[in-house]
């Protein structure tokens, strides 16, 4: 008993009662409609795949070329294809040679070819963005040295504290002149 007069384990029992619930909705009739569906829709593909082997099989024979069904896709068409038959008609040692030396790849077989092109990219985007940096950092470096230039310009003063004159008048007709051009 607890403090306040209760079982201890009444909370257990409201969570066992709860999950009992969600179980039985998990796999009520939704569940199982549900299932059934995706049973039906699975049936008919294995139809149509089976449907389409036997169009294949009679177009074959019939020696027609349909667009919907590929016929010695695997043996004409494909130059993988044709290396692998020719590597499993060799014998045992032989076979291991062609296999390590790549011969079934191809002519042109290099390995981790994705991942080397991708670093490539990735490299000239690098520099890409390495030059725009420093563009940037070079037009913020020329914005602030003028900057500095206008506040010392501004800055400078007569014996009296008074602001020269002869800087005044400079900046002023420079902003003239840029209205002017405009």
């Amino acid at each position: 008993m607890g403090v306040n007069g209760t079982a201890r384990n009444q909370d257990a029992t409201h969570k066992g009662s709860h999950l009992k619930t969600l179980s039985k909705w998990a796999h009520g009739k939704q569940y199982s409609s549900l299932q059934s569906k995706k049973e039906e829709q699975e049936v008919q593909r294995f139809k149509k795949a089976a449907a389409l082997r036997k169009y294949a099989k009679l177009c074959k024979a019939e020696g027609i070329e349909s667009a919907r069904v590929n016929v010695d896709t695997k043996t004409n068409a494909n130059p993988e294809f044709k290396a692998k038959s020719e590597i499993s008609s060799l014998k045992g040692s032989e076979r291991k040679a062609a296999k390590v030396h790549g011969e079934h790849k191809g002519k042109h077989y290099q390995p981790f070819e994705k991942e080397i092109r991708l670093a490539g990219e990735n490299e000239r985007v690098k520099i890409v963005s390495d030059e725009r940096r420093i563009v940037k950092q070079a037009e913020i470096k020329a914005k602030q040295v003028k900057r500095e230039a206008n506040r010392k310009m501004h800055m400078k003063r007569t014996k009296r504290g008074q602001p020269v004159l002869d800087n005044r008048v400079k900046d002023l007709l420079s902003k003239i002149e840029k209205n002017m051009a405009k």
